[in-house]
């Protein structure tokens, strides 16, 4: 398939006009094939799915649970979160996911802005719920084994869970069987404008806005996202990210779902052993995860290993030895993947370029792709032989994009669009949701781009980030963090304006430079002076790749890592 066009006419799936029969075709059409499965236990395949699916829906029919009815998602990525989500879905109710990491505050937010009928939440998990006030929830069910809880005394059955951990596969199995009847066809059937899912970014009252997705929605982005990979029954997918973000849910698990392939969930936190464990057992062949994953690994790993030997530090130089350097290297991270991925699909933040160069030079099977939470997400894609070095792709099939109020010397305006796959507005905030909106229904999406002769799209930052020059000059803080972050002595760092000018934050990499600074046995004086001096260094060489309107006036250490949402973005706002 072309990057250009959407999948042929001929697959069955591009005739779903909702998500829900979307779901049914793929469970129906790969019915013998491993569909969900957990690292190190369990799988399911799409028939055993689609039979789990039709007993939890009879479950929540009886329970009181009506299409239309929100239901909250509350749990690691895990087979059963996938089965609950597919069944709410596929028989009408509304899907609310909530990031497990959101403060309890966050969560009972949550819940009561979006009217939350019943929730799903996962045993380890319920006491972030315990003590809330929940005027519309009437239902609660554990995602372990869908058993009902009462919510009229979950304190002790917090208590009563922490003892009672291992005994889930079997209450599941015995829940199911327990409610098994007789399948017949769905009695409602969601429309293509019926709301789907309501996906809250934050829980914090006065800034939660919950993006209504409705079920042509997400069906749109799904179908128009598998253009971008060849597929079939035998790909991996190893789930990584929170499936309550719609990155994760349309990209690495409802996309899946056309072509016949297994999806792996973690279940548990991916900590770099976790990490290695589940690349080396699953041998994944598609993955999706944000920059800082394979940027860290760069830094950390890659560069250390040729900026040490002489050799090959010397062949970097050069471009042919330079792309033999980097072939080895990615044949060495490929293996550590589990030496079968042919697709990692980048987003959610910019790529670093020195990170993209190597990858591109070293043949490493990545694509970027760009999106929001109010496009279900994806607006803009790659497949990997057609990446452009800083770009994110072309407009999947469907979106209209255009850049607006373009800057007449550099083509930069506001990337805005328009399309099948754009939310209706915010659940309940009609105020917000007017405001997203051009007069002409085009979706404002706050972030700085340009678009070449062919479409793709290069963005240079946030709207709201943009920071006026002396003169009114637009500078993009962005574009000066890459930057900096290209020195292996910076992990992660934020461009902010202060009375004195443009101020670097930087979260150095201490164990690099008490190597290469040789800070043992210094006081602590002695250590400040030379870290001052090296970050003057690197400020001074970085200026001299800016305009002088945009250079650094001087420079902050931190003491430890910005505080970042789920998605590894840093919280931006907290340090301006």
């Amino acid at each position: 398939m072309s990057a250009q066009q959407p999948p042929a006419d001929d697959c069955f799936f591009v005739r779903a006009q909702t998500l829900s029969e979307y779901i049914t075709l793929c469970l129906e059409n790969h019915a013998e094939h491993r569909f969900l499965a957990e690292l190190g236990g369990r799988s399911v395949t799409y028939r055993e799915t689609a039979e789990q699916i039709t007993i939890l829906g009879q479950a929540l029919k009886r329970a009181g649970i009506r299409p239309g009815d929100r239901v909250a998602l509350l749990g690691l990525n895990s087979i059963h979160w996938g089965i609950a989500f597919l069944t709410l879905v596929t028989h009408g109710a509304v899907a609310v996911p909530i990031l497990t990491e959101f403060h309890p505050t966050a969560i009972h937010n949550i819940i009561n802005m979006s009217g939350a009928k019943a929730i799903f939440v996962a045993a380890s998990l319920v006491e972030k719920i315990e003590g809330g006030t929940f005027p519309d929830l009437e239902r609660a069910f554990l995602l372990e084994d869908y058993h009902e809880l009462d919510l009229r005394h979950l304190p002790e059955i917090v208590k009563q869970l922490r003892q009672r951990v291992g005994e889930w596969r079997e209450r599941a199995e015995q829940f199911l069987a327990e409610h098994k009847l007789p399948f017949g066809k769905v009695e409602h059937t969601p429309q293509p404008g019926d709301l789907a899912a309501i996906v809250y970014t934050s829980g914090t009252t006065g800034y939660s806005k919950g993006v209504m997705l409705t079920q042509q929605n997400l069906v749109s982005d799904v179908v128009a996202a598998v253009r971008y990979v060849d597929l079939g029954p035998a790909d991996r997918f190893l789930s990584l990210l929170p499936m309550a973000h719609t990155y994760e849910c349309t990209c690495g698990f409802l996309a899946c779902m056309h072509s016949g392939s297994s999806v792996t969930f973690l279940h548990q936190k991916p900590s770099p052993k976790v990490l290695q464990e589940a690349f080396a057992a699953v041998h994944p062949t598609i993955v999706f995860a944000v920059p800082l994953i394979i940027e860290k690994i760069f830094r950390k790993k890659v560069q250390p290993r040729i900026q040490s030997k002489l050799l090959l530090r010397t062949m970097t130089r050069l471009p042919l030895l330079r792309r033999v350097v980097y072939r080895k290297a990615v044949e060495g991270l490929l293996q550590a993947f589990g030496g079968q991925v042919k697709f990692m699909g980048l987003g959610g933040a910019p790529l670093a370029s020195d990170v993209e160069r190597f990858l591109r030079i070293g043949g490493f099977p990545y694509a970027i792709g760009y999106g929001m939470t109010e496009c279900a997400p994806l607006i803009t894609g790659s497949r990997v032989e057609h990446t452009r070095a800083g770009s994110c792709g072309t407009p999947v099939a469907g979106i209209e994009l255009r850049i607006a109020d373009p800057d007449p010397s550099t083509g930069v305006g506001e990337v805005q669009v328009r399309g099948p796959m754009v939310t209706q507005g915010y659940y309940r905030n009609p105020e917000a949701t007017a405001a997203l909106f051009t007069a002409d229904g085009f979706l404002r999406t706050g972030d700085l781009g340009v678009q070449d002769a062919d479409g793709f799209l290069y963005l240079k930052g946030r709207s709201k980030n943009l920071i006026l020059g002396p003169s009114g000059e637009n500078i993009y803080p962005e574009e000066i963090e890459h930057l900096l972050t290209r020195s292996p002595s910076v992990v992660e760092c934020l461009v902010v304006k202060r009375e004195t000018g443009l101020v670097a934050l930087i979260y150095p990499d201490y164990d690099l430079l008490t190597r290469e600074l040789h800070l043992h046995g210094l006081s602590d004086p002695q250590i400040q002076a030379r870290l001052g001096e090296h970050f003057k260094g690197l400020l001074a060489e970085v200026n001299t790749q800016l305009a002088a309107y945009s250079r650094l006036s001087g420079f902050r250490l931190l003491d430890k890592e910005f505080d970042k949402t789920p998605t590894e973005k840093i919280k931006r706002h907290l340090y301006e």
